[in-house]
């Protein structure tokens, strides 16, 4: 899987992960990059890779029953997309709008999606309260079933 596949895939776990549990599936913090969102860190490991196979961060049998269940969800559901289509989704998505537009009035490479925003915008879709979630193809997932 390309590097910029695997960050919008993270992206999308740890914005279902806010929506339903408020708690990230990913310890570290979301930047708005030029292509989009992304974990530094994991930026950095993967920083001179074009596709990552394996890493021991990503060994899925450690993710907890509720982790392993999102992630599933996510690529069942944006698995088939390439990683210029998720870039492009992730685009049209307030979180990272508004940090990219932080981050052009203040000239600063990188400004900080917060969890907030991102918890916000993700239970926004999960509840199909906007055109733009009907088009966002959003996972099934619902509290009561997690």
């Amino acid at each position: 899987m390309g590097t910029l596949k695997l960050q919008k895939l993270m992206y999308y776990c740890q914005g279902w992960k806010l929506a339903i549990t408020s708690e990230p599936i990913v310890p570290d913090r979301i930047e708005a990059w030029k292509h989009g969102p992304v974990f530094p860190a994991i930026y950095r490991y993967h920083s001179r890779r074009a596709a990552v196979e394996s890493w021991e961060w990503g060994d899925g049998t450690n993710l907890s029953g509720l982790d392993r269940k999102i992630a599933n969800a996510v690529l069942r559901t944006y698995g088939d997309k390439t990683g210029w289509a998720l870039r492009e989704m992730t685009h049209t998505e307030e979180p990272w709008r508004r940090a990219w537009r932080r981050s052009q009035q203040n000239q600063s490479r990188a400004e900080e999606i917060p969890e907030a925003a991102i918890g916000e915008y993700f239970e926004t879709l999960q509840h199909g309260a906007s055109l733009r979630a009907r088009r966002h193809n959003a996972p099934r997932l619902r509290k009561a079933a997690l």
